[in-house]
């Protein structure tokens, strides 16, 4: 019970970084690309930037959780126990952590291309 009543307190703690950080993207994509936009549409680009972010972040947590279930499920071998499994777990989380806090930053870039087609002021943004 203990454990399921921190991991929703995680998921709050991750959501509530999750819209600052993308909030905080648009807002440097905006300062640096130096273009004007109605509050219509930056509402609408702040919106793309947390769900799609926010999607990407539930995918890799679901392809996480199976590949554990997967790989500790009862076996004819004993699995658990394996230093190598072990490497691969932690090369598997510390990818994915890194890909948690690079990807705001990745979209916005990605972003100031795509909405702004403004290739130059994009590069200079992800410097």
């Amino acid at each position: 019970m203990v454990w399921l009543e921190l991991k929703q307190m995680v998921d709050v703690l991750g959501i509530a970084e999750l819209v600052l950080v993308g909030i905080f993207c648009m807002e440097v994509m905006e300062v640096t690309l130096g273009t004007a936009a109605d509050r219509k549409t930056r509402i609408w680009k702040w919106v793309c930037v947390i769900l799609s972010t926010a999607l990407i972040y539930q995918l890799i947590a679901f392809g996480s959780e199976m590949l554990v279930l997967h790989v500790l499920a009862p076996r004819e071998g004993s699995w658990q126990d394996d230093v190598l499994l072990s490497l691969v777990f932690n090369g598997i989380y510390l990818f994915c952590n890194t890909l948690r806090r690079l990807l705001p930053m990745a979209m916005s870039y990605a972003g100031g291309i795509w909405l702004y087609r403004q290739g130059r002021s994009a590069k200079a943004f992800a410097l």
